[in-house]
């Protein structure tokens, strides 16, 4: 799964609108640009973490109940 360039710049863009991440441009040849999060955005990581966690989780206990045959939700 891939990312068109297109999308990526407006993500990117919406990200900085936002205030989750911070754009810093160099003037050079070729030009760079990089991306770091911002304070606001630093503060996502916790919540993600435990997003993470849970999916995981979730992945097990699935996993789990294929083993033993159990079918659904």
């Amino acid at each position: 799964y891939g990312i068109t360039n297109m999308m990526l710049t407006k993500s990117l863009q919406e990200l900085e609108a936002n205030g989750l991440i911070v754009r810093k441009q160099y003037d050079g040849i070729p030009p760079k640009v990089e991306y770091s999060l911002s304070v606001r955005g630093r503060s996502l990581v916790p919540l993600l973490r435990e997003f993470d966690a849970w999916g995981r989780t979730q992945i097990e206990i699935d996993r789990t109940k294929e083993s033993k045959g159990f079918t659904g939700l």
